[in-house]
């Protein structure tokens, strides 16, 4: 069975670099140095809850806290220094020290709750994720139902406006056809007319008619027709 460890964790607060003592070490040499010193302290106290320990396995507590996060003696000496003078760390007694800066900011847990708890942001991911595309897709199909009903209105337009061609075109089409008929009629009246102006205008010489209207005293237009007359 595998070992159930504990992880700590550090919660920095968004105004951290707003702090007072936060910009005073800034102002001081070495000063973004000395910030990263004092985070990397607070991280080395979290498995016991802010507070550390001087065992005296070196001359100070200094030493024994540089050697501890892997800092030079003087600098993290100079650092703790201003840390305890403006109670950015509280000296209990000669062998604890507690950060005051890092209270509410520690927490821990199992590597079992650990893993709880990673599953449940998972489920809540998961069910985040199952919304989001269930939404997605309701979009999607109310845009593809708009869509298509905007295709359906395009169509009905299109089918309206070949169904008012068709129809102008027949229109045209049975008045040209009357149009010609009766061109045809006027063109066949238009024959018929210069035909008998032309048998009237030069009709058939007959000897014995005109022999016969000389006897009678009459002329050939006592005996035409009105329309050559």
């Amino acid at each position: 069975m595998s070992e159930n460890k504990r992880y700590y964790w550090y919660k920095m607060k968004t105004d951290f670099f707003d702090e007072m003592i936060i910009k005073f070490l800034k102002l001081q040499e070495n000063g973004e140095t000395m910030i990263l010193t004092f985070q990397r302290i607070m991280l080395y106290s979290l498995k016991t809850d802010g507070y550390l320990y001087y065992k005296k396995m070196l001359p100070t507590f200094a030493e024994e806290l540089a050697l501890g996060i892997g800092e030079k003696a003087d600098l993290v000496k100079k650092l703790l220094d201003i840390l305890i003078t403006y109670d950015a760390i509280e000296k209990i007694d000669e062998t604890t020290y507690f950060i005051t800066m890092i209270e509410d900011c520690v927490g821990s847990e199992t590597s079992v709750a650990s893993r709880v708890r990673k599953h449940r942001n998972s489920e809540k991911s998961n069910e985040e994720a199952l919304q989001s595309n269930t939404e997605t897709l309701q979009c999607n199909a109310k845009v593809l139902h708009c869509n298509t009903e905007k295709e359906k209105e395009k169509e009905k337009r299109e089918s309206k406006r070949k169904e008012e061609k068709n129809t102008s075109a027949f229109s045209f089409q049975k008045k040209s056809g009357s149009v010609n008929v009766q061109n045809e009629n006027f063109q066949k009246n238009s024959a018929e007319v210069q035909h008998n102006s032309a048998a009237c205008a030069n009709p058939p010489r007959n000897y014995e008619m005109e022999e016969f209207l000389k006897k009678n005293n009459q002329t050939l237009s006592d005996y035409m027709p009105k329309a050559c007359l």
